[in-house]
């Protein structure tokens, strides 16, 4: 049962996670690496950006 409660406690904060991390700027991504909890999965969004700026700049 031990496992089960651990795994109940983790799943029932993630909605509280989610509603923290969308209500950062956009901004903020940029100079952080702040992670995104998405579907309970965690995201560093400055990765994702950085990675999505130079695909650009290298199509320009």
């Amino acid at each position: 049962m031990f496992g089960l409660s651990e795994s109940y406690e983790r799943t029932a904060c993630l909605p509280q996670l989610q509603l923290e991390a969308w209500e950062i700027s956009e901004e903020k991504y940029l100079n952080e690496e702040i992670p995104v909890i998405r579907n309970g999965i965690p995201e560093f969004r400055k990765t994702i950006r950085t990675l999505t700026d130079t695909t650009e700049q290298q199509e320009m």
